[in-house]
C-alpha cells in the first residue's frame, strides 16, 4: 500500500519507527465543538449569564451534559465576564421595609432610567415590573416622562393586568407629585417610598435595570425614539419569554405566570 506520493507507507513507518496503527488513526470528533458552538452563542446574546445559567440553557435546548463539563467548557473557552459591583450598606434599623409578594400582580417597582440618542438627544426609560414574577410589564421610551404620563401609563397596564396592592419607587420628583399620590389613593394603592441613597430597597428593579442598560442600552445606538422603542420593545418580550431566572426556578418570567396561574385554576376548581 502507498501513500499518496507513491511512497511505500510499510517501509516508510519502519524507517521512521512509526507504527502502521498510529499512521491509519483516525482521531474521533468530539461533541464539544458543538456544545462550545451553543454556549458561544447564548454567552453573546446574554451577556450577563454565569455558568449556572448557560447549564440551564443547554439542558432547555437538548442538550443534557454534567454540570462539571459545562463548567470546564465555560472556563476553557473564558465566557466568565467579571462586573465590578458597587458595596451597598444593608438596611438600617428602623427603616420600613417594603411588603414582599405571595402572588401575581400585588406588589409592583418602578424606576427611571437615562440614555442618549446618537445626536445627543435625551432617552427616557420608565421600567415596570412585578416583583412576584419578575415580569417587565412595561417600558416606556420618550424624552421626558413626567408624573401625568406616569399616571397614564398605568392606567393602561391595569387595564390589561388588574391594579395593584402596592407600588415601589424612589423619591423622585415624578413620583412624590401630589396630584399623582392623589391618584394612588384614589385607587386603593399603597405607594412605598424607599429611603433617599437607599437603592437597595428596591433591589428587584436595580438588579433588572443592570440588566436592561447591560443587555439593551450599552449593546445598540438608537437613532431616534421611535427606533429605540421598537429594540426596547423586542428586548422586553426576549426578557420575558428568555430569561430564566434562578429565583423562579429556572423558568422564564412568561412561564412561571402561566404555572401559577394554572396551579390558582386548580385551588380554585379545588383540585
Amino acid at each position: 500500500m502507498r501513500d499518496e506520493f507513491g511512497l511505500n507507507i510499510r517501509k516508510s513507518c519502519s524507517l521512521t519507527d512509526i507504527q502502521k496503527s498510529s499512521y491509519f488513526y483516525v482521531p474521533k470528533t468530539s461533541d464539544d465543538d458543538a456544545i462550545i458552538k451553543t454556549m458561544h452563542k447564548l454567552a453573546e446574546k446574554h451577556k450577563r449569564y454565569g455558568c449556572p445559567r448557560i447549564h440551564r440553557m443547554l439542558r432547555r435546548q437538548g442538550i443534557v451534559i454534567n454540570h462539571k463539563k459545562t463548567e470546564r467548557l465555560y472556563r476553557q473557552e473564558m465566557l466568565k465576564i467579571r462586573k465590578k459591583r458597587r458595596v451597598r450598606n444593608a438596611f438600617k434599623r428602623g427603616k420600613v421595609k417594603a411588603p414582599i409578594p405571595v402572588r401575581l400582580n400585588q406588589v409592583y417597582a418602578l424606576d427611571f432610567v437615562f440614555d442618549a440618542l446618537v445626536d445627543g438627544g435625551r432617552l427616557k426609560a420608565l421600567n415596570i415590573i412585578d416583583l412576584f414574577n419578575r415580569r417587565a410589564l412595561w417600558i416606556e421610551i420618550d424624552k421626558s416622562i413626567n408624573s401625568r404620563k406616569v399616571m397614564m401609563i398605568l392606567e393602561r397596564i391595569f387595564e390589561i393586568y388588574g391594579v395593584p396592592e402596592t407600588i415601589i419607587s424612589d423619591n423622585g420628583p415624578e413620583f412624590i407629585a401630589k396630584k399623582l399620590k392623589a391618584w394612588a389613593i384614589q385607587k386603593g394603592i399603597y405607594w412605598h417610598y424607599i429611603d433617599p441613597g437607599e437603592p437597595v430597597q428596591n433591589a428587584f428593579m436595580e438588579s433588572f435595570n443592570d440588566k436592561f442598560r447591560d443587555e439593551c442600552l450599552n449593546e445598540n445606538f438608537f437613532i431616534s425614539i421611535p427606533h429605540a422603542r421598537v429594540v426596547v420593545e423586542d428586548w422586553r418580550v426576549s426578557y420575558n419569554s428568555e430569561r430564566i431566572h434562578s429565583s423562579l426556578g429556572y423558568l422564564t418570567p412568561d412561564e412561571f405566570t402561566i404555572k401559577m396561574q394554572q396551579e390558582a385554576e386548580k385551588q380554585a376548581l379545588g383540585l
